[in-house]
């Protein structure tokens, strides 16, 4: 393998309900929410990576009433080998360590609802995170192509004269994504959200 978690702890814990007619309509309103999970990693020493992720819940739609708020951060430390492909330390900090962290992710927030008085929640069992990260990539890339594509119409519209400021427009932009493509070291990316949550 890899990559190896050595450790894993609640970097932060919260669970809010504003007040008793939140807590009231809760049962009624709670489908009107679905769970945003977030992933962050940073570099901690040479080969130790501690890669966070946050599952978080969020209304649906903006509101002005008072709304719940519950969002558990779970981080893990992992060891990985000296000479890991770039790419694949994207999936292991990802896909991996997130579908193997998730279940104790995903026990903690239905017990923190449990022992607030609501014991029928349903949350995903699972989550692809292969499937959230292949999306992911996919986006990244048509982002890419389009802005290609316009550089390059823009570069003919005004004429050869632009062509080293085109150039270097290029230059700027993809050593930028491939600077932060390389380090990993405070990278955060919103990899999805859930349908909304249900009592069962």
């Amino acid at each position: 393998m890899s990559y190896k978690i050595i450790a894993q702890y609640y970097k932060d814990i919260s669970f809010e309900i504003p007040d008793s007619k939140t807590a009231l309509l809760l049962e009624k309103d709670i489908k009107n929410y679905r769970f945003v999970c977030d992933i962050n990693s940073e570099k901690v020493k040479e080969n130790i990576i501690e890669v966070g992720v946050n599952l978080k819940l969020s209304p649906i739609e903006k509101s002005t009433d008072k709304i719940i708020y519950v969002s558990v951060n779970l981080a893990s430390l992992i060891t990985v080998e000296a000479k890991v492909a770039k790419e694949e330390l994207e999936k292991i900090i990802l896909i991996k360590v997130p579908t193997e962290i998730y279940p104790n992710l995903r026990n903690m927030v239905v017990l923190l609802f449990e022992k607030s008085g609501y014991k029928k929640i349903s949350i995903h069992e699972k989550i692809d995170f292969l499937k959230l990260y292949e999306q992911k990539k996919n986006q990244k890339w048509f982002f890419f192509n389009s802005l290609f594509k316009k550089l390059v119409w823009l570069a003919i519209s005004l004429g050869e004269g632009l062509t080293t400021i085109f150039e270097y427009l290029l230059f700027l932009i993809f050593s930028s994504f491939e600077k932060k493509s390389e380090l990993l070291e405070s990278w955060k990316i919103k990899v999805g959200s859930f349908s909304p949550i249900r009592l069962i």
